[in-house]
């Protein structure tokens, strides 16, 4: 047995720290193709995570003042183990159930206690547990006591940084979860008696899940966590054509192509081409996200330019070359960087500015939305240089904050804003892609020339219609961008 090995009791709680702080970070990978990735989603799992811990660590207390002997730890692993297996076969079950709660916080609180309360209290159990079979007499307590959660503390900071640097983005959510799902097993078997029958039900069992788990993991979709996000590729029909997509939730695609040629897919990308009206002649242009790349391809397809794209995402760039038939173009410069902080440090100057950069709950990141990266753009934009933002939001009613404070925030940095409307189909109510545009100098366009442009589904917006007595500037000190977006993510 391994209790005969002095240190073991150290060695599991190092373990179970470490193991608890991969399975938190991979949780929010298993709620992010849902849910998104907002602040709402994140507090859920770290409150019923803490919640369910501090459940734990009480119960385990108890537990070992009534029955403390080596023998138990095997069904708390055996547990453990079992309840982060049933994570993994059962994560798709439980959002998709939950999916018809017309609330996305609600949604992602109960999905949270559902799948991450057993194995937060049954790790939480083990800790307890463990030092109490480690005191031998009451003056050292103190000391043990110490020396275990110092432990166990010290594993949970090295689960961290291997979760977050390097297992998330290169084994992925699912095989994070089998991985801890085994470890708690083999720590399981240790701990069982020597020549138990337990034992070999044990063995059996670990060939059954390895089994399982393979079979359970195969599919059609391609699966793809990067150090940023979880991608999801798949082939579709769009318009009746074969038509491939990315996707960071369920319902939204991030980027997609057609596969019989390179023609853009989605109309907002589309769309980015009015600035050929604004501004005719611009060759030098600047991308703040750029996803696949499809609209840069499309740009120096057609166009004699420069464009500089910064992608925060390093593997965004392999997987749009080998899923979206990239390739490196000569007038094209890839930045890997956050959007932010190129702004922060760029001095080049561009004639236009697109930004198309969100996080996967379907809003922009706080950061690069405010007053203070509106007057950088500005700064890095020539005499006649427009910025054009791609956003989803309704245009008018309640849920419109967003688009509504937007507006002014851009309004307070740059002397011309104007919203588009980019399909004149949907109702203003309804939530949909609308472009804002902002200019250096007055921007004056017409609906009958966009029209004329081939652009007969978009419009321009007034400022009436998008009015909201509750929109404010946005600034890098208060940006509730996520508060203001809530009631869009729940559609």
């Amino acid at each position: 047995m391994i209790t005969r090995f002095r240190y073991h009791l150290e060695v599991l709680v190092f373990i179970t720290g470490a193991v608890l702080m991969i399975f938190e970070l991979a949780g929010s990978r298993v709620l992010s193709p849902y849910f998104g990735s907002s602040l709402y989603v994140w507090s859920s799992i770290i409150g019923v995570i803490l919640a369910f811990l501090s459940l734990g660590y009480y119960c385990g207390g108890k537990l070992a003042d009534r029955t403390l002997k080596f023998e138990i730890i095997w069904l708390i692993l055996f547990l453990a183990s079992l309840s982060v297996f049933l994570v993994l076969v059962g994560q798709k079950e439980v959002v998709s159930g939950l999916a018809i709660i017309n609330n996305n916080v609600l949604a992602a609180l109960f999905s949270s206690i559902l799948l991450f309360s057993l194995p937060s209290f049954f790790l939480a159990v083990l800790n307890p547990y463990a030092t109490r079979l480690k005191i031998k007499t009451v003056t050292d307590s103190g000391e043990v006591i110490g020396r275990m959660s110092a432990i166990s503390t010290i594993g949970s900071i090295c689960g961290t940084f291997l979760a977050g640097f390097f297992l998330i983005s290169a084994i992925g959510t699912n095989n994070i979860l089998i991985l801890i799902s085994l470890i708690l097993a083999v720590l399981m078997v240790l701990y069982l008696p020597l020549k138990s029958i337990v034992s070999f039900f044990a063995m059996i069992s670990i060939f059954v899940f390895f089994a399982f788990t393979y079979f359970l993991t195969q599919s059609n979709k391609i699966d793809i966590d990067t150090m940023y996000d979880r991608y999801t590729i798949f082939d579709t029909t769009i318009e009746g054509r074969d038509a491939r997509i990315l996707s960071r939730t369920t319902n939204t695609g991030e980027s997609a192509i057609f596969l019989d040629n390179k023609e853009l897919v989605f109309k907002y990308q589309k769309t980015y081409d009015i600035y050929k009206i604004i501004y005719p002649g611009a060759n030098n242009f600047l991308m703040i996200g750029g996803g696949t790349f499809s609209y840069p391809n499309h740009l120096l397809d057609n166009n004699d330019v420069d464009i500089d794209v910064v992608e925060i995402d390093p593997k965004m760039v392999s997987i749009a070359k080998n899923y979206f038939y990239f390739m490196d173009r000569e007038r094209l410069d890839i930045i890997i960087d956050d959007g932010r902080n190129f702004l922060n440090k760029n001095e080049k100057k561009y004639q236009v500015i697109f930004v198309d950069a969100f996080k996967s709950s379907g809003t922009i990141p706080y950061y690069l939305t405010t007053v203070e990266v509106a007057s950088r753009v500005y700064r890095q934009l020539d005499d006649k240089g427009i910025v054009m933002m791609n956003i989803i939001s309704p245009i008018c009613g309640g849920d419109n904050l967003f688009l509504a404070s937007e507006y002014l925030t851009y309004r307070a940095v740059f002397p011309s804003v104007k919203i588009l409307q980019i399909n004149n189909r949907y109702s203003c109510n309804s939530i949909q892609n609308v472009m804002l545009i902002a200019g250096k100098q007055d921007l004056i366009f017409s609906n009958t020339e966009i029209e004329n442009q081939g652009f007969k589904e978009a419009r321009v917006i007034s400022e009436n219609e998008i009015n909201s007595s509750d929109a404010i500037i946005l600034t890098d000190d208060f940006a509730p961008v996520d508060q203001f977006v809530k009631n869009i993510a729940n559609h």
